[in-house]
């Protein structure tokens, strides 16, 4: 019980600062971020759209694999040895 109660409260920070990314994400690309300014069309020609155009190998390169790396940090590693099977055991002996 002990592990399954240490596994939920991790997960629970987790979640709530994956969320807090997610929606702070979402906002900045629909409030602050346009089309990419190109050299090949007229699309993009206000200060978002080159805002935008900086920003993109800041966000490509630094941001998303962090983001990415805190995501996956928390999936197990290696061999979990007897863990699953008591886990198994446990959950199953609670819904007799």
């Amino acid at each position: 019980r002990g592990a399954l109660s240490s596994y939920y409260s991790r997960r629970i920070a987790r979640t709530a600062v994956v969320q807090t990314l997610s929606r702070l994400a979402s906002d900045l690309i629909i409030n602050l971020f346009d089309t990419p300014w190109s050299p090949h069309d007229d699309k993009g020609r206000d200060w978002k759209s080159y805002l935008t155009f900086f920003w993109k190998p800041v966000l490509q390169y630094l941001v998303f694999p962090a983001q990415f790396a805190y995501l996956y940090s928390f999936r197990p590693s290696g061999p979990m040895g007897p863990l699953p099977a008591a886990l198994d055991e446990c959950w199953r002996a609670r819904h007799r």
